[in-house]
């Protein structure tokens, strides 16, 4: 999936053109204050004429019928298809911001995907998700055991364990597949299908991140590239392998690429061989199943986006000349505040401090 702005993301959601993985993107990157000017920009860009046809009045019930239509909410006579639209309702109320109103919007689209597939309809497709700074496991009808890690969504297709084992993955997953060789596990993430027979492996597909990967354990795994929603090239990997993409996007970035005016570059393709870290004395692509954070050489960009899965909070970076440090480190069970301190005393260069609810960290 070529990478998308804040504000392409935004426009998406407004014509109904968005998927469903670039909608818990945007949710992410709505409720980041990076972007909270170019939310109050696109909010006056959509709504401009209304206000100014109302002498700079607007009407918040006429506001919500529109955000509801955005949505994608019908009413369909069921009682418990109103209680979050309620709930909606009475935040707009609160939040007399124009910006917030938007801001809300977004973030009922992203509800409205989740209650329309999974709560308001029981045949519809069963959605598991962990939150940023949450880790889950779960046990599937057909035995298989998924552990989910922060920042991740997973939904399974309506036939799952019946016609096929099919789901759609964002994010990252440990998955202990059973095995069953009527009816093979099939993984979709924006960039490959992973066909498995009955196998422990990991996947990770974060929809902001430049490369995707699966590894495997044990067993066997079919990898089949995606090229425009079609399949197109098949790997086939070895317990102890790995497979790593890199969307051709970010590699116009180090010069592999060249710039175009379609912007279609293709991806970067590596098969490569897991090995286990002296400093855990395990795989590094398996050690947060075990509730170990940790970093190998990583950039701080890198470093970052697992502070905000792993502890939940907002971590921005202030001073651009740090983002080229690298760390490494090893952290079970320490705090936000303890795995900061021990970056900093890392490489004293970076500094770092933390807002007074804890939920907002700058890197400086």
């Amino acid at each position: 999936m070529q990478s998308l702005s804040f504000k392409e993301l935004c426009y998406k959601f407004l014509n109904e053109e968005i998927t469903y993985e670039e909608m818990l993107l945007l949710k992410e990157m709505a409720v980041d204050k990076q972007y909270e000017s170019e939310l109050n920009e696109i909010f006056f860009e959509v709504y401009q004429s209304d206000l100014a046809e109302h002498h700079g009045d607007f009407d918040l019930d006429e506001i919500f019928e529109e955000i509801k239509s955005k949505t994608g909410y019908k009413k369909s006579g069921l009682e418990k298809e109103k209680a979050p639209l309620f709930f909606i309702k009475r935040a707009f109320r609160k939040y007399r911001n124009i910006a917030a109103i938007f801001l809300f919007a977004i973030c009922a689209g992203a509800l409205f995907f989740v209650w329309k597939n999974y709560v308001g309809n029981k045949h519809s497709n069963t959605i598991f998700i962990a939150d940023k700074g949450e880790r889950k496991t779960f046990l599937l009808a057909d035995g298989t055991s998924i552990i989910l890690k922060g920042g991740s969504t997973i939904q399974l297709s309506q036939s799952f364990n019946t016609a096929t084992r099919e789901l759609y993955l964002s994010g990252e997953a440990f998955f202990d597949v059973s095995a069953n060789a009527s009816m093979p596990f099939i993984i979709h993430t924006s960039t490959m299908k992973i066909k498995v027979l009955g196998t422990s492996f990991d996947v990770r597909a974060y929809p902001d991140e430049e490369k995707t990967e699966a590894s495997l354990i044990n067993g066997k795994i079919m990898v089949s590239l995606k090229k425009n929603d079609e399949e197109h090239q098949e790997f086939v990997l070895k317990p102890l392998q790995k497979i790593v993409i890199t969307k051709g996007e970010a590699l116009v970035k180090t010069g592999v690429h060249k710039a175009q005016n379609d912007n279609h570059y293709p991806n970067l393709i590596k098969i490569e061989t897991l090995k286990i870290s002296p400093i855990i004395d395990q795989m590094p692509e398996t050690a947060w199943t075990e509730n170990k954070l940790f970093f190998s050489g990583s950039p701080l960009t890198q470093v970052a986006k697992e502070l905000e899965r792993w502890y939940g909070v907002s971590v921005k970076i202030e001073n651009g000349a740090i983002e080229a440090l690298h760390f490494t480190g090893n952290y079970k069970d320490e705090s936000l505040l303890e795995v900061l301190e021990a970056l900093h005393l890392a490489n004293p260069s970076m500094n770092y401090r933390m807002s007074a609810d804890k939920k907002e960290v700058t890197l400086y």
